[in-house]
């Protein structure tokens, strides 16, 4: 039981990494941080870059006010976290209606993934249990990414059953 806290302890991570990106305000300045226009600008640069599953959306807009500033990397941060849940609950999806193919896609994209600079910028053990989580399920066992997806996709994906 010790291990499965473990586990969605650690995929919490780049949630709450998010999260706290906004916590300074307009008054905070200097190197590191970023204004919501430029991070704005960077997340919708990096949507254009990032492929979602068929059917797949990206969030509305950056969360926080105009005068927020936010930890540079913060963009690929909010990328990332959107493509996983997306690629997820896709994964999820398509194994639950049989659709070898279209989990074989998703699988692929997985790795796609690991590829981004907000993936690389965690830490070791966050990045072991994402692996440990895709290679379960690639094995047959869902419940790591299920498990995700309920803890960290809130709406993200509109029309998946694991929402």
């Amino acid at each position: 039981m010790k291990a499965r806290r473990f586990i969605v302890a650690a995929m919490l991570l780049p949630a709450v990494s998010v999260s706290l990106a906004a916590c300074a305000t307009e008054g905070s300045g200097g190197e590191g941080w970023q204004s919501k226009r430029d991070v704005t600008s960077r997340v919708a640069k990096l949507r254009e870059q990032t492929d979602l599953p068929p059917g797949g959306v990206w969030s509305a807009e950056v969360s926080g006010s105009d005068k927020d500033r936010y930890q540079v990397g913060s963009a690929d941060a909010i990328v990332l976290d959107e493509a996983q849940c997306e690629w997820y609950a896709y994964w999820l999806d398509r194994e639950e209606a049989s659709d070898t193919r279209g989990a074989a896609s998703a699988r692929r994209h997985f790795a796609d993934l690991h590829r981004m600079p907000a993936f690389k910028a965690n830490d070791d053990s966050y990045r072991q249990v994402v692996q440990a989580v895709e290679d379960a399920a690639e094995l047959g066992d869902p419940s790591g990414i299920q498990q995700f997806v309920r803890d960290n996709c809130g709406d993200m994906q509109k029309g998946s059953d694991y929402r």
